[in-house]
């Protein structure tokens, strides 16, 4: 889409929500440590939605091309290996009929039944280059009305880190209600990723206990990384998608229905050939001068370092890229209760599972275990 066309699009659905729109800010990048894109490490772009409200998601979060303004790689340099189609931080206040977005403009104003609702950013921390580690922007979210109205802001924070299971963005949304009244928020923070290089055979699993923390976004050939993104305090969630592309109904479609979305605790089941999306949600109550912090986090999942890599710290069944006595307890545990996941070796230590449970599962394990990551 040329630029021309593309800015002609954007400035259509503007009228049609009926928006007054500035420029603001765009695409934020980060890097661990702030080295920088030259550099083959961890990239992590952000891009603010392109307008307040749209009549479709697609005019909604811009989703140019790879690394144009989303992104979240293992390799900044090498973009084949980009995992994040899209992303975006919406909103509902509790009374009013539909989500809106934290967009890119500096001013933007919708209105309501409930009267004119206008977004302005107020603070922008970052640039378009990787040479800091942390990004973020600053919003107030206002609605006038001769009823009364309420006033809120949102400081939105992200920051990339390198870990041993991989690079991880943490992400923090602040809402203080600076009104005069008490207000109801529902936030949502929705992503499209993908595990590279297919974008359109994704499977969404939710961690088991006792960490169901995170849901993982993967392909459902078992081909890595894939994506983890951190249940952390929100109150619900919900995946999407449809087969192949343009991935049927997203969650980005919820944002821009128009009418009153709530995400279920609910996902797709797992089926080949399907584009895949999440979302999550957090709905508080705020009085007046009270603040609430929502976090999450999105890691590219490198996956276990090797076939014995079963168990993270305490026993946690969810693997940590490391090698020690928790792998070992959890994999005995499993195989003394012959649960199907200690079935890992046939006769004579084959590698080839064979519905038993002998002195070859236990053999193979441990051989696996100590030729280490």
């Amino acid at each position: 889409m040329s630029t021309l066309t593309k800015a002609s699009t954007i400035l259509a659905l503007a009228l049609v929500a009926g928006l007054s729109t500035a420029v603001g800010a765009q695409t934020l990048t980060i890097t661990p440590g702030g080295v920088g894109l030259a550099t083959s490490g961890p990239v992590f772009r952000y891009t603010p939605a392109a307008g307040v409200a749209a009549a479709t998601s697609a005019g909604l979060t811009s989703a140019t091309g790879l690394h144009t303004n989303y992104s979240f790689a293992p390799n900044s340099i090498a973009s084949p290996s980009d995992a994040l189609w899209r992303a975006g931080w919406f909103f509902r206040v509790q009374g009013e009929s539909r989500a809106l977005a934290f967009p890119s403009a500096a001013t933007s104003t919708v209105n309501t039944a409930n009267g004119p609702i206008t977004v302005t950013q107020n603070f922008t921390n970052g640039n378009n280059l990787g040479t800091l580690s942390q990004a973020g922007i600053n919003y107030t979210a206002r609605l006038t009305s001769g009823a009364g109205g309420w006033d809120f802001s949102s400081q939105q924070n992200f920051e990339i880190t390198s870990t041993t299971l991989g690079p991880t963005v943490a992400i923090t949304n602040t809402l203080v209600n600076s009104g005069f009244t008490p207000v109801t928020i529902h936030l949502f923070w929705c992503t499209d990723a993908d595990t590279p290089p297919s974008f359109g055979n994704d499977i969404l699993t939710l961690a088991p206990t006792p960490a169901p923390g995170i849901i993982r976004q993967g392909n459902f050939g078992g081909a890595q990384p894939s994506v983890v993104l951190g249940r952390g305090n929100s109150t619900a969630y919900a995946g999407r998608g449809g087969v192949g592309f343009p991935f049927g109904t997203t969650v980005f479609d919820d944002m821009t229905s128009g009418i009153i979305t709530n995400f279920n605790n609910t996902l797709p089941p797992a089926s080949a050939g399907f584009d895949r999306n999440l979302g999550l949600q957090w709905t508080v109550t705020l009085g007046v001068g009270e603040s609430f912090v929502a976090e999450t986090f999105m890691r590219l999942d490198l996956g276990p370092c090797n076939a014995s890599d079963v168990a993270g710290p305490g026993q946690d069944p969810n693997y940590d890229r490391q090698l020690t006595a928790d792998d070992i307890i959890v994999f005995l545990n499993w195989f003394f209760a012959s649960d199907v996941r200690a079935d890992v070796a046939g006769p004579g230590q084959s590698t080839v599972p064979d519905g038993q449970f002998t002195a070859d599962d236990i053999i193979v394990f441990l051989n696996r275990f100590f030729a280490g990551c």
